[in-house]
């Protein structure tokens, strides 16, 4: 057969009908398909473990905890997988001076931004906190032991994890998130990642620091005992010092349980 028989000469090789229809009709078998797909995968999803994880949580998640059913961390990864499909996340690490001195700037905000959503005041309001952990950031990046990691959403930080490596254990010094961002889990979210770096990177331990709360606990967090040992005199001076170093500590104990 003639080349230009078989490929239908002037008139050309006649295409399947699907792209031969009018572009509204094309359109509307289009939006069929992927709709049958949509749903194909939805229902995929629900009767899947992880489905059926979800639903159990969302009905009961006492109940679903006591049948084995890891909640919090069943939330995260649906937090974190929503949060990956549809936005650009990047996690990064402070690691030259330059960096840092963008990063702090971020984090005074964000710690500030969540207590002044509560109606308080953070720990950064304060210019001579600020200056402290200006400097001994720099110090610890110096020595190699800055673990200043960051979330960033769409190309702007929403989370920050500022800790300080030493020995065997990474110490949490100080976090902040963007509230705007709370429902989305970005606090967590960075938790995990900074989890996934130190466990590739071979640390052994996580140190949540400033007191034991639930949350903290839902991490797989055990509770460290301490013991604190005071002298003093005898006599009523003795009795009043001891009595006023009790309501201070006590004060401060209060005030870090409330900012958990």
């Amino acid at each position: 057969m003639p080349a230009d028989r078989a490929s239908g000469g002037d008139i050309g090789v006649t295409p399947p009908s699907l792209f031969t229809t009018n572009p509204s009709q094309w359109f509307y078998e289009s939006a069929v398909v992927l709709t049958g797909v949509s749903l194909g995968v939805t229902a995929l999803i629900v009767r899947s473990r992880f489905g059926y994880q979800l639903q159990a949580i969302r009905e009961d998640e006492e109940t679903a905890q006591a049948c084995g059913i890891d909640a919090a961390r069943t939330k995260l990864r649906s937090l974190r997988r929503v949060l990956e499909e549809k936005h650009q996340v990047a996690f990064s690490s402070c690691s030259t001076p330059q960096e840092l001195d963008l990063r702090l700037p971020s984090l005074f905000e964000l710690h500030e931004r969540r207590w002044r959503q509560r109606g308080q005041s953070g720990v950064f309001g304060s210019e001579r906190k600020r200056a402290f952990y200006r400097e001994i950031g720099r110090d610890l990046l110096q020595r190699g032991g800055l673990q200043f990691h960051t979330l960033e959403v769409d190309g702007v930080p929403v989370a920050h994890q500022f800790c300080m490596g030493y020995r065997t254990t990474v110490y949490l010094l100080q976090e902040g998130y963007d509230p705007a961002w709370e429902p989305h889990g970005v606090g967590n979210v960075l938790r995990a990642m900074v989890f996934e770096r130190l466990i590739a990177e071979g640390w052994p331990i996580y140190d949540f620091l400033a007191g034991v709360t639930d949350h903290k606990l839902s991490w797989g967090g055990t509770v460290k005992e301490s013991a604190r040992l005071s002298a003093r005199g005898r006599g009523w001076r003795g009795q009043l010092v001891a009595g006023l170093l009790g309501a201070a500590s006590a004060l401060r104990r209060g005030r870090r349980e409330a900012k958990a």
